[in-house]
């Protein structure tokens, strides 16, 4: 109790505190400012103090003269605060708007100030919660999920500069922005918070208009990144969704069988090139068609999935009896719908529909006469399962060798190869010694897990057999071909 002699000069200067204090809280700012305002309206401020006893704060104002009439300053009040207002209208009008209530958290042991904080946001549309100390407000950050950090840089135990530290381990300036209030004018030399990584800073006393203003300008900020965050992520969905069409119209241009895929609601989105040798009508006569008008209608079905049978109207008048296939497929929060068309068994088909040209294209019968040609069949034989799998599953080559693991994944960067898988792929890289029985296994394998996918089964075992009758040892134990 009490202020020492000595020290009644310190106390009236910024951030002077009285050495028996330090447990006390407080800036060391309220006097400093009384005599100021006090010196502003000529006036004096004085102080005593004894230890032990008190200390006593006393000030005297001159005597106004000639005041204006109450009347007077009331009406001069109002035309201020109408202009206040007005300033307030138009500043307002240029606040940037955030999606949803923003929520801000406050930090600062001091009530007062998270009053004076509160106050002058509360025009705004904010969610405001206040902590404080340091501590507290972490414990409950991820919780809280703030928009903006309001801190204090002075506090006790943990003070402003720690909390930023722990702050920015976490969340990047981008992420969670931090607007720094301080009484420390050593800030604006030094800017340690800044360099710690606060987003702004401000200095105490607080000015309304100055606080709002950043507030704003940091919600501002923190909504275009988000926005420009959101921008990029649909536009990188756009393009993984159109690469991924593109990349299921090559695969299927590479299938014999017609195909069409049409959205939820029967149009045509795609039909490959198979579909439309079959059916006469170029791709542009066939998109946004409704899948039904290649169909006759009497005993046309159109149930999801299904098997049946179905009559194709070709463009040049012809009939041509089918089987027809229907599978979903997904493409992102879309689904999509597949139509494969085969050929009937020839025990159904109408003699009358059918003709020579309608007749299914038969698959040539491949002929071993060489080591060479038993190697072109290989890869053939394998180039047949790795479609039959992708057109089945939608998946690409390296997940067929990581599913079926016969085929050895590496790793290029964040993308899955096959590297050998890709070599028996091609019969210029193909090795001397091929295990033949390795192939083997793989088409069995798709074979056996893999949607029934025709006439590519039957391509693939008929090939299969021709092979597997020409190697001379029992399950392939060890993968040499006998040639006849």
């Amino acid at each position: 109790m009490g202020v020492p002699e000595d020290e009644l000069n310190k106390i009236f200067k910024d951030y002077g505190r009285g050495s028996n204090v330090a447990t006390i809280s407080g800036m060391g700012l309220g006097l400093s400012l009384s005599r100021h305002i006090v010196e502003l309206h000529q006036g004096e401020l004085q102080i005593s103090s004894q230890l032990g006893t008190g200390t006593r704060v006393q000030f005297t104002l001159p005597l106004a003269e000639g005041l204006p009439s109450q009347e007077a300053t009331s009406q001069a009040s109002q035309e201020r605060l109408e202009d206040d207002d007005f300033q307030e209208v138009a500043e307002s009008e240029k606040e940037v708007s955030f999606e949803g209530r923003a929520r801000i958290v406050v930090v600062d042991d001091e009530p007062l100030n998270v009053e004076i904080i509160h106050n002058f946001l509360e025009f705004l549309d904010l969610e405001i919660t206040s902590y404080a100390d340091g501590n507290s407000m972490l414990e409950r950050l991820t919780e809280d999920d703030p928009d903006l950090l309001i801190l204090d840089l002075m506090m006790p135990d943990l003070d402003g500069y720690s909390v930023i530290r722990q702050v920015r381990s976490e969340y990047s300036p981008q992420e969670l922005p931090i607007l720094v209030v301080t009484a420390n004018e050593q800030e604006r030399t030094t800017h340690k918070s800044l360099t710690l990584g606060a987003n702004d800073y401000l200095i105490k006393p607080l000015v309304a208009m100055e606080l709002r203003s950043r507030v704003q300008s940091q919600l501002g900020l923190i909504q275009q990144i988000r926005l420009q965050k959101s921008l990029e992520e649909s536009e990188k969905q756009r393009i993984e969704l159109h690469q991924e069409h593109h990349r299921m119209a090559t695969l299927f241009d590479t299938v014999d069988t017609p195909l069409v895929v049409t959205s939820s609601a029967d149009q045509i989105l795609y039909a490959n090139k198979s579909f439309g040798e079959r059916t006469g009508f170029p791709q542009s006569e066939t998109l946004q068609r409704s899948i039904s008008s290649f169909f006759q209608q009497d005993g046309w079905k159109n149930e999801k999935p299904s098997v049946s049978r179905q009559i194709i109207l070709q463009k040049d008048g012809t009939e041509w009896p089918c089987q027809l296939t229907v599978r979903a497929m997904e493409f992102g929060e879309q689904q999509e719908w597949v139509y494969t068309v085969t050929a009937c068994p020839e025990s159904e088909q109408p003699e009358t529909t059918v003709t020579p040209v309608e007749l299914p294209r038969e698959q040539a019968v491949p002929v071993i006469t060489s080591m060479e040609s038993a190697r072109a069949n290989l890869v053939e034989l394998l180039d047949l399962a790795v479609k039959y799998f992708r057109l089945a599953t939608g998946e690409s080559t390296a997940e067929l060798a990581r599913r079926s693991e016969y085929w050895h994944i590496t790793m290029n960067g964040s993308t899955p190869r096959a590297y050998m898988l890709e070599r028996y792929l091609d019969l210029t890289r193909l090795p001397k010694k091929p295990k033949w029985g390795l192939v083997f296994r793989t088409c069995d394998w798709v074979l056996r897990e893999c949607e029934e996918q025709q006439p590519l089964k039957q391509e693939i075992l008929q090939r299969k057999q021709l092979i597997e009758g020409r190697i001379s040892e029992t399950a392939y134990p060890g993968d040499q071909l006998r040639l006849s």
